[in-house]
């Protein structure tokens, strides 16, 4: 987890410190597999490969599952009682209560409609991905290319968060939404190669087989022109 405290716990004392120890280290076990499924783009900075080939739901549809499984893992973050337990565990517990509640308050607060600003919107962070994917294998490259198709829809998925917040009075500044604007652009004026998207394609690794590196240069440079240039 990455607000464990990393204290060396000590060993709990009786079989019922031990066993709410074991629940405390299974809910804080489950949190983290929900975060890395619902962040695979940090997920994969952290090492975690198995949803390479994913984007984050930015569907409005998606909101009831955040609230719901947030909303499951702190009803059995705050059951577990931590009398007699080690400072580490009881440190732990209270980080995934405080947690799971700034995710359940960012929900209702409805936060999740305000999903671009000129710092670290959504826009922004898509193309960062041509910087922190790993491309030292075949695979890994048609996994961005996946990343690439999917683009249309979590912009389609930003619009509508941010037409929801439109409705219920939830925009950023327009000084700092017209920066986006200019920042949207630069992405999607950029053709072929120049574009942020396409960096990857001129460095495809010369131990590639030829086909594999024609196959794949060819694609990402389809892709950015023919689908991730119109969603910007």
């Amino acid at each position: 987890l990455p607000f464990l405290t990393g204290m060396a716990a000590e060993p709990p004392s009786s079989p019922d410190s031990q066993a709410r120890h074991q629940s405390l280290r299974a809910v804080a076990d489950d949190y983290w597999e929900f975060y890395l499924r619902e962040n695979p783009e940090v997920a994969m900075v952290l090492g975690e490969y198995r949803y390479n080939a994913r984007l984050t739901d930015y569907s409005l549809a998606h909101i009831d599952v955040l609230r719901t499984r947030s909303a499951d893992l702190l009803a059995r973050a705050q059951a577990i009682d931590t009398a007699g337990l080690s400072d580490a565990d009881r440190l732990d517990q209270q980080l995934l209560v405080r947690t799971l509640s700034d995710q359940l308050e960012f929900i209702r607060l409805k936060s999740f409609e305000m999903p671009l600003n000129q710092m670290d919107g959504v826009h922004l962070t898509l193309p960062q991905i041509a910087t922190t994917a790993p491309f030292d294998s075949v695979a890994h490259y048609r996994d961005y290319i996946a990343r690439l198709n999917a683009i249309p829809v979590a912009i389609n998925d930003v619009i509508e968060r941010s037409r929801a917040g439109l409705k219920d009075g939830l925009v950023q500044p327009r000084f700092l939404l017209e920066k986006t604007v200019a920042q949207c652009a630069a992405l999607a004026d950029a053709t072929g190669a120049s574009n942020p998207f396409a960096e990857p394609a001129g460095r495809i690794p010369e131990s590639f087989p030829a086909a594999d590196r024609r196959e794949l240069r060819e694609a990402i440079i389809a892709v950015v022109d023919g689908k991730v240039r119109p969603a910007y």
